[in-house]
């Protein structure tokens, strides 16, 4: 099962192939019904020129965005290094910059990490039409990408009658998500058929 606070960053494959036409798997799961939101994020690969790998697959709705993954200068068994392509080099870049992001903002959700990724892509044009965001990842306006908080009401029930006379009792819950370093404000009424609400 997938939870609200999981984010999985993943690779989008080395077929050179359109992942909406023929799913990859991990990144082709679906996790909203679990998690409430799309936790998985995927990675197609580009050259140091900014261009898609000619390796890399491919999705406008399944590939997330794009990162370095060729001759990435890579860790190998028995002590050494060596240059190394494909998706699988892209997507550490992806998942380094989410934990850095994570730790700047420590009370930032899952879904609240990967809207701000999403939405700090540098148009590529390599990746337009062919990737979700058509951009590549910025680190560093990613991390100056914030979110605002998210707020939820829990109550036992989210209406009450209140009745004709008299008063009658109310009570909720307000719970703020995300980032709670700045203030915050929630606008809240109460109206009935017909009825102005009051704030």
């Amino acid at each position: 099962d997938v939870c609200s606070s999981d984010l999985f960053v993943v690779s989008a494959g080395n077929d050179a192939r359109n992942n909406d036409v023929v799913p990859s798997f991990p990144s082709g799961f679906n996790t909203t019904l679990d998690a409430g939101y799309d936790a998985v994020i995927t990675v197609a690969a580009l050259t140091k020129t900014g261009q898609l790998a000619d390796y890399s697959s491919y999705g406008p709705t399944t590939v997330d965005l794009g990162a370095p993954g060729s001759d990435i200068l890579s860790t190998m068994p028995w002590n050494y290094y060596n240059l190394m392509s494909g998706t699988s080099m892209a997507t550490p870049h992806v998942t380094g910059a989410i934990a850095l992001y994570a730790s700047r903002y420590p009370g930032s959700t899952a879904e609240q990490i990967r809207t701000a990724l999403l939405a700090s892509t540098v148009p590529t044009p390599s990746l337009q039409g062919i990737t979700a965001t058509g951009g590549r990842l910025d680190v560093l306006k990613f991390l100056n990408t914030v979110v605002p908080p998210a707020f939820s009401i829990q109550a036992a029930q989210p209406y009450l009658a209140e009745g004709q006379t008299g008063t009658t009792a109310f009570s909720f819950t307000i719970q703020r998500h995300g980032d709670t370093s700045g203030q915050a404000s929630v606008s809240w009424g109460v109206a009935g058929s017909g009825d102005t609400p009051d704030r």
